[in-house]
């Protein structure tokens, strides 16, 4: 138990440890749902090709009518796996990790739609989303709803290898978890998911500071980022 939290804390400290400033870059961005909560045409067809019908996901299945706005953005992260190999390289004196190639991460932002009379206001209280192996980060629609009823936003990444961060990647969600477990190459593997946790600490740090201003009124922050959950 000592080793796995000292393991943990480890990839903490490289996590928030990272390189500032934490800033992001927006990309495409969406109006959700109208005001009689249906699917704004533009937003299902950035979806429709993640989910394709052939794989018995369909986007209709989910709720959309408390959702106000999409967004995705980038941030910059440190892999620390080797760019050949896959895996973590550490200095054989000091222990500690060697820092690899900084890489441009996704991430989705899913807003809920502003609606005064029941106080559902920015800014807007905020989760930080992990999708399961197999799938991506734009899974988050499944249940952003939900929590977007209750006033909540949700944001999220990719993990290693998967979605956006899959190589020669086909567009759509559903994907072989392998790419993420190598079998093959157990060190990269294990790696995989060591990445994954500093990726998402650093990216906690970019929520942290995160600027969102895309809702009325404007000139403050969309997101309420003093605690995440």
């Amino acid at each position: 138990r000592n080793s796995v939290l000292q393991s943990t804390d480890k990839l903490e400290k490289i996590g928030k440890d990272g390189p500032p400033p934490y800033t992001w870059t927006p990309g495409r961005q969406w109006d959700i749902s109208d005001a009689n909560g249906d699917l704004n045409a533009e937003f299902r067809a950035a979806m429709d090709p993640l989910f394709p019908k052939k794989k018995d996901v369909d986007i209709d299945d989910y709720e959309f009518g408390h959702l106000g706005k999409a967004l995705y953005g980038s941030f910059e992260s440190m892999d620390y796996r080797h760019p050949e190999h896959g895996f973590w390289i550490e200095d054989n004196l000091t222990g500690e990790i060697q820092p690899q190639t900084p890489t441009p991460l996704d991430f989705m932002l899913v807003m809920p739609k502003v609606d005064v009379a029941s106080g559902i206001v920015p800014p807007f209280k905020t989760v930080v989303f992990q999708h399961a192996l197999g799938v991506c980060k734009e899974t988050m629609i499944a249940i952003a709803d939900s929590f977007a009823e209750r006033g909540i936003a949700t944001i999220g990444i990719d993990v290693a290898n998967l979605g956006s961060r899959t190589k020669d990647w086909d567009g759509t969600c559903l994907q072989d978890s392998l790419g993420f477990i190598t079998l093959d190459n157990p060190l990269a593997a294990r790696d995989n998911f060591r990445q994954t946790v500093v990726d998402q600490f650093q990216f906690i740090q970019v929520v942290k500071h995160l600027s969102a201003d895309f809702l009325p009124p404007f000139g403050e922050n969309d997101l309420d980022t003093s605690r995440l959950a």
